[in-house]
């Protein structure tokens, strides 16, 4: 019942073969490698969480789609569903049971198994019904159409409300240079830190409701004065923020030559990756040099700045709902940088591109026009809703791109 029924889309065979080495290769690559600089923060982990740690919710989402690439070739050789279940299943069991018995700073978990095998499962569904979704009929597209539009306008919205800070009301601990253990450590010496010009003293700090408010209304600024050691070559606080139950509020540091900061919003609610903004070679490689940062989070737009050397470094960079695709980066601690445009463009243009596809294969011009309409009214009113800064015009350009791109795939798929 899983195998094709429709053969327009061809499956070659070397193809099909190319995506199982090349994935079985990836997966490989991806959960066999020995962290043991990560066996502190494996350990705190219990094997049988769900969604395991501070982004379990990227963890649960990246595993979905590790198997994904091995799992389209075993469909596209023929293997039926349930066959591609039980083969990613032994395989994810295999590598759990490595990973708990030989491999250093790897946590073993049944999160992993259950979401290896339920991505397996799915992309093998989907293989063997692609037809249908790649030359579906004019009825079926327009369903389609409707399906991707609504996801899409519900993912928009739910990322902008993700990017609204949520500090929690509990007691708030000033640190200087912290040694926390799942993070690297400044290298040099802080010698003063403020928010919005009050001092944060490196200890339980009493009036925490306070300063609550003031990062919520006003985002800081964070300043803090420090004199540089070694370059860390991780993610190391120079001045932070955590409550008693080591939930994270801000973070201000340097990572090599990065300068990095981060306050938290309801994107760490959700287990996935918060947005955070950097600076690249702004922080001095020696030591002793005088450091002075400034950061903040208000109005939706994250600001840093950074006097070193007599130099000045500055960036702004407004939060925008198709920042989405951030959350899910694999690197550990990954922040915005200058690529941060020019991927969320290409995020934006990969989204829409199938919903212009599928409108263009209804062949209803109602269709076509309502679909523009409605994804140009979502950009513009989206981020006004939710207090977030209008979106960059290169957003709606690609926007554009992907709806117009689709449109020409689906004349091109239909012979017109």
């Amino acid at each position: 019942m899983d195998t094709p029924r429709n053969t327009l889309v061809p499956s070659p065979r070397r193809f099909a073969l190319a995506l199982v080495i090349t994935g079985a290769l990836a997966i490989a690559f991806a959960t066999l490698r020995p962290t043991p600089e990560l066996a502190d923060r494996a350990a705190l982990l219990p094997p049988t969480c769900l969604v395991c740690g501070e982004v379990g919710g990227t963890d649960v989402a990246l595993n979905l789609l590790l198997f994904a690439p091995f799992a389209a070739g075993l469909a596209l050789l023929g293997l039926r569903t349930m066959r591609v279940f039980v083969i990613a299943a032994l395989v994810s069991l295999t590598i759990e049971t490595l990973q708990f018995a030989w491999i250093p700073g790897r946590d073993a978990s049944v999160s992993d198994l259950l979401t290896n095998s339920i991505g397996a499962t799915i992309v093998a569904w989907l293989v063997h019904r692609r037809s249908g979704f790649l030359l579906p009929n004019p009825r079926r597209a327009g369903w389609l159409t409707l399906a991707a539009v609504t996801a899409w306008v519900s993912l928009e919205a739910a990322a902008a409300w993700s990017l609204q800070p949520s500090l929690p009301e509990t007691n708030y601990w000033g640190q200087w240079a912290p040694d926390l253990g799942f993070l690297d450590r400044f290298r040099g010496t802080v010698l003063g830190a403020a928010v919005a010009g009050d001092s944060l003293p490196p200890h339980r700090l009493t009036g925490s409701e306070a300063l609550r408010q003031q990062l919520l209304q006003s985002g800081g600024p964070v300043t803090a004065r420090a004199i540089t050691g070694d370059p860390p070559h991780e993610l190391a606080p120079i001045v932070s923020i955590f409550d008693g139950r080591s939930t994270e509020i801000f973070l201000l540091g340097q990572r090599r030559k990065e300068a990095v900061f981060r306050l938290r919003t309801r994107v760490a609610d959700l287990r996935l990756r918060p947005p955070a903004i950097r600076i690249q070679n702004a922080v001095p490689g020696t030591r002793g040099d005088s450091l002075v940062l400034s950061a903040s989070y208000a109005g939706g737009r994250y600001s840093l700045r950074v006097e070193a050397r007599g130099q000045t470094y500055e960036r702004t960079l407004a939060a925008t709902p198709n920042w989405a695709w951030s959350y899910f980066m694999p690197f550990g601690d990954y922040a915005l940088g200058e690529e941060a445009r020019w991927l969320t463009a290409l995020w934006v243009a990969a989204l829409l591109l199938p919903i212009g596809f599928w409108a263009g294969r209804s062949g209803t011009r109602l269709v076509i026009v309502a679909v523009w309409v409605g994804i140009g009214l979502t950009l513009a009113l989206v981020p006004r809703i939710f207090d977030l800064p209008s979106l960059h015009p290169s957003e709606y350009l690609a926007a554009a791109t992907g709806l117009i791109l689709g449109h020409v795939t689906a004349r091109w798929s239909s012979g017109r």
